[in-house]
């Protein structure tokens, strides 16, 4: 993927971090260190709004369930249980919604 592709996918993100799920087809394309780097990306995002040490309910909370689920489910471009840099990585954003899947 081109640099100037990373750079709109992440212009997205800023806006709409749950993109990453609601438009996970635009990520299909991405290599495995490509994909890490955004999931982290819309997690920071996401986060900037507090530590998520517990589940929320509103709109953000909504999202990182569904970027996290995105993570964990529904893609196939890595494995994220084999990538423990990445589970720490994540977990530091928002831990609650990583250690559902990792506990």
């Amino acid at each position: 993927m081109e640099h100037k592709d990373i750079v709109n996918l992440k212009m997205m993100l800023m806006r709409n971090p749950r993109d990453f799920d609601d438009k996970c087809e635009r990520f299909k394309n991405c290599t495995a260190e490509e994909y890490k780097e955004l999931a982290l990306f819309a997690l920071e995002i996401l986060s900037k709004s507090g530590k998520f040490t517990q589940c929320r309910t509103d709109n953000i909370g909504w999202a990182a369930h569904h970027i996290t689920k995105a993570i964990f489910e529904e893609q196939d471009i890595f494995d994220p249980y084999e990538d423990k840099q990445f589970i720490a990585d994540a977990a530091n954003l928002c831990p609650w919604y990583i250690k559902r899947y990792t506990e």
